[in-house]
């Protein structure tokens, strides 16, 4: 248990590795320790090794198949390494044992739009929204949809309702902009491009939306 509460210790300090070697020594210490295995898998997916965490996590799921958790992070690890079909299998496993976390529905609509689902996708935003009224990120993803589907005023409604619910969030400025653009509405776009830079200076992506912007409202400088 020592080397388990200092491994999350670690984590959170963002000593990835050495979380990683204290869940790994809190396993030798203990085989079947579930808790262990799955920080384990955490700390291997968020340095990139998805097929350790895959291991670890099928692992803790034969030892506590009914602990939830386990096919949530599963998910999210296949998730990241392109495997929708399983992910969306331990996304649904995940619901069939917790039903009301909105963040599950997020993840499952974001794997449904990778796998061109679009509908899918926005039925599980809409739910990840009816169950917890201030998740952002379901309000940027679904705002995000309905413009790329060219459903402006739904769009910039989301955006607006992820401002209202953080408004330090860079891409909410950022995806609002770009709402603001497509309804040629170009000082707003400038505006929400500014404020996003103040929040995140260093982004690339907004920096070159921006230049764009700039170029052809001629202010070349």
């Amino acid at each position: 248990e020592a080397f388990f509460l200092r491994g999350i210790a670690k984590y959170n300090l963002d000593d990835l590795i050495g979380a990683n070697h204290d869940f790994s020594e809190a396993i030798k210490l203990n085989p079947v320790y579930t808790q262990a295995y799955h920080y384990r898998a955490i700390t291997s997916a968020r340095m990139g090794n998805t097929d350790a965490a895959i291991a670890d996590l099928n692992n803790a799921s034969l030892l506590r198949p009914e602990y939830p958790g386990i096919y949530y992070s599963r998910g999210v690890t296949h998730f990241m390494s392109k495997q929708f079909e399983k992910a969306l299998d331990d996304y649904n496993k995940f619901i069939q044992k917790e039903p009301k976390v909105s963040d599950v529905y997020v993840n499952r609509g974001i794997t449904y739009l990778f796998m061109k689902d679009t509908t899918a996708a926005l039925n599980d935003y809409n739910k990840a929204i009816s169950l917890d009224f201030s998740n952002v990120d379901a309000y940027l993803k679904r705002g995000h949809l309905q413009m790329v589907q060219k459903k402006l005023k739904e769009a910039l409604t989301d955006f607006n309702k992820a401002i209202e619910l953080d408004s330090t969030n860079f891409m909410a400025y950022f995806n609002r902009g770009l709402v603001y653009y497509e309804m040629k509405k170009y000082n707003n776009t400038m505006a929400d491009f500014n404020k996003s830079i103040r929040l995140e200076p260093n982004n690339p992506v907004i920096l070159y939306n921006r230049a764009i912007l700039r170029a052809q409202v001629r202010d070349l400088n």
